[in-house]
């Protein structure tokens, strides 16, 4: 599996993000990721169970579905250093006043 595919859902092949896009593992046997919006798909069938789209393993409805947390803080820190950047790339504003 490629990097790329490691930082986007397996589903609707979104960037995960740490908003409605946030990593989530599904408790299935190989523990596959999904985004939160995607989750929440399968899930809105009022059935008891749904399916792994990937291994199509039977999950209860009801199952506990984690944040992936290393990659959650991943994005976080990634999120963090990107506003820095943005904020060291701003330029200055100056005044009038301010001209020597």
């Amino acid at each position: 599996m490629s990097e790329a595919s490691e930082l986007e859902c397996s589903i609707c092949l979104e960037p995960y993000d740490t908003g409605v896009r946030a990593p989530m593992i599904v408790p299935c046997g190989g523990m596959h990721g999904l985004c939160t919006s995607c989750v929440a798909m399968l899930k809105m069938d009022d059935s008891a169970e749904f399916k792994c789209p990937q291994c199509r393993e039977t999950i209860e409805n009801t199952a506990r579905i984690n944040q992936n947390r290393g990659l959650m803080a991943a994005l976080q820190a990634l999120e963090k250093k990107q506003a820095v950047a943005v904020e060291a790339v701003q330029p200055v504003e100056r005044t009038p006043d301010a001209v020597t």
